[in-house]
C-alpha cells in the first residue's frame, strides 16, 4: 500500500512540474518578435498615404527596448519606435522602414522585455518603381513620362474639371481610383478611361497591382492649391 507521504510528495513534485511547464509555455508566448516577418517587401517611390510602422510588438506591463540596425542602408533604412497605449498604460515597441534604392537589405531587430531579449532578422526586399500606365493624360496634355521615376507629381496647374483619362499596362490589374475635392469635401471614384474631375479638386490617386510580383503600385496627383491643408 502506498503511503499518504508518498502521495503527498508524488503531487507537490506534480505540481511543480506542471507549473514549470506552464511557465515555459507562457514565457514562449509573449515573444514579442513571434511575428515579425523574416521576409518582407515594398515598392521603392511608391505613393503611400498614411505608411505608419511596419510592425508592433504585443503590449507588456512593463517598458519595452528596442534596438534596430540595417546592414544595407543603401537599400532601406530602419528605425524603432516605443510607446505607450493612452488608455490601459501599457508598452510597446515596433519599427519602421525606408525604402531607399532597390535591392534585399538584412534588417536586425532586438527587443528587451522583462530583463530578456529577443533578436530577429528580416529579409526586406526594395523593388524598383515602374509606371504602371500605357497611356496617362489630363485634357490634351500628356502626363505620363511624370511617373518614370516615382508614384508622386504636385501639379502646380489646377486641373479640376478637366478630362483625366488612363489606361494600365497589361503586366497591372486594375485596383481603384479616387479624387477628393474640397468645398464641400467628397470623394469621387474613378475608372480606367475618360474621368471628368470636379471642381475644386486635390487629390487625384490610381492603384494596381503588379502581376509579376503582387505589390501594389500607386500615384498621385497633388493640387495644392485646392488642398483644404
Amino acid at each position: 500500500m502506498i503511503s499518504k507521504k508518498k502521495i503527498s510528495i508524488v503531487t507537490i513534485l506534480l505540481a511543480a512540474f506542471l507549473l514549470l511547464a506552464s511557465s515555459t509555455v507562457v514565457q514562449a508566448a509573449v515573444n514579442p518578435l513571434a511575428k515579425m516577418p523574416r521576409k518582407d517587401s515594398e515598392v521603392a517611390n511608391t505613393a503611400i498615404t498614411g505608411k505608419g510602422w511596419n510592425f508592433m510588438t504585443p503590449e507588456y506591463s512593463s517598458k519595452v527596448k528596442i534596438q534596430v540596425k540595417s546592414y544595407n542602408p543603401k537599400i532601406a533604412t530602419i528605425k524603432g519606435h516605443t510607446a505607450q497605449n493612452s488608455s490601459n498604460k501599457k508598452y510597446y515597441a515596433g519599427y519602421e522602414i525606408f525604402c531607399v534604392s532597390p535591392g534585399t537589405a538584412k534588417l536586425k531587430v532586438t527587443v528587451t522585455v522583462n530583463s530578456k531579449s529577443y533578436t530577429k532578422i528580416c529579409n526586406y526586399t526594395v523593388y524598383k518603381w515602374e509606371n504602371p500606365f500605357k497611356t496617362l493624360k489630363i485634357g490634351s496634355k500628356n502626363y505620363l513620362p511624370k511617373f518614370n521615376k516615382s508614384g508622386y507629381y504636385v501639379s502646380q496647374k489646377d486641373i479640376s474639371g478637366q478630362v483625366f483619362s488612363f489606361k494600365i499596362n497589361p503586366n497591372y490589374t486594375f485596383v481603384g481610383a479616387s479624387c477628393l475635392k474640397n468645398n464641400p469635401f467628397s470623394s469621387v471614384q474613378l475608372k480606367p478611361g475618360n474621368n471628368v474631375l470636379p471642381k475644386n479638386a486635390y487629390s487625384v490617386s490610381v492603384r494596381v497591382e503588379s502581376k509579376k510580383n503582387g505589390h501594389f503600385y500607386t500615384i498621385n496627383i497633388h493640387i495644392p492649391q485646392n488642398s483644404p491643408y
